[in-house]
């Protein structure tokens, strides 16, 4: 069973499983964070402490852009958005890398002053495995309650896995 570690950002707290690596850095009026899983999920938040003069969706397609330009064959399927008390977009890619194949998502959402762009990618099976985990993650980024909290066993187990 592997425990939790929780890290107090700007307006956020993040809860995540221990054996994942952890990193982040502030430049400015932006705050990133980035867990490395032990397999193959990269899971990166960007927090910018104002109101982003994109919109959500040129923000998701700044960010579907980079992995275009990075990978080849990108398929690309719309998101519906989170439930939840801020308004957001998704997106989820697919594509191959080394004849494996490998799941990416995007999020923008809009927190009051703060707006965040949360992407994760790996292999399609960890990423299938580990979704409920890393979508909590992205909205706990955006400074929502930590979703471990409060007897919710469910992701409890998700974290201890």
């Amino acid at each position: 069973m592997t425990s939790k570690q929780l890290f107090q950002g700007p307006g956020f707290q993040l809860s995540y499983p221990a054996d994942w690596e952890f990193s982040s850095a502030a430049n400015g009026e932006q705050f990133e964070v980035t867990l490395q899983s032990p397999g193959s999920i990269l899971w990166t938040g960007a927090a910018l402490d104002f109101e982003a003069e994109l919109e959500l969706d040129d923000l998701i397609e700044n960010a579907v852009d980079v992995f275009r330009v990075e990978y080849d064959d990108v398929d690309e399927y719309p998101l519906p958005p989170m439930a939840g008390p801020h308004p957001n977009l998704a997106r989820e890619m697919s594509f191959m890398v080394e004849n494996r194949l490998v799941a990416a998502v995007v999020y923008a959402i809009s927190a009051g002053p703060r707006t965040c762009v949360i992407t994760f990618q790996g292999l399609d099976t960890e990423i299938e495995a580990e979704r409920e985990l890393l979508d909590q993650l992205a909205w706990q980024f955006a400074g929502n309650a930590d979703p471990f909290a409060d007897g919710n066993d469910d992701l409890d187990e998700k974290a201890n896995a």
